[in-house]
């Protein structure tokens, strides 16, 4: 059972491809993103479920064989949570074993951070692209 080898088209396809055990994991991880997210936007990227904020990833998740992922994790999404230290697996994915109950509290407090991160970057992409260009003649006289 690899996520990657799914070709779901939408959240609800994924996740009935999935063992009865494994689906009920994938629809609390659901649930919990869309009570912190309820806008972020729902589809399939990378052949996974996929949550944004506008154009821009908020996370992802995945199921595989004995576990499921969410991504991406920043460190400073993480860095506040030090409960998620056991869940940190390589480089932006935390692992939750399937044979241990997924903290969803803990998934909610990350996707929160990930939200506030998204936000404060859509602001100052905002901020910056209401500058005024600026002047070829920069405002000078030429006497």
């Amino acid at each position: 059972m690899k996520a990657a080898s799914i070709n779901a088209e939408t959240v609800d396809d994924y996740i009935r491809d999935f063992p009865r055990e494994v689906r009920e994991v994938l629809k609390a991880l659901r649930r919990a993103i869309r009570e912190v997210a309820p806008d972020a936007e729902e589809s399939i990227s990378y052949r996974i479920p996929t949550y944004r904020i506008g154009k821009k990833p908020l996370v992802y998740f995945a199921a595989y064989q004995h576990h499921v992922s969410l991504y991406p994790s920043t460190e400073r999404s993480v860095e506040p949570l030090p409960r998620l230290a056991p869940y940190r697996s390589g480089r932006g994915t935390l692992k939750f074993p399937l044979d241990k109950p997924v903290p969803l509290a803990l998934v909610k407090q990350f996707v929160r951070l990930r939200l506030k991160e998204e936000l404060a970057r859509a602001s100052t992409v905002k901020r910056v692209s209401r500058k005024s260009p600026s002047r070829t003649s920069g405002g000078h006289s030429s006497s």
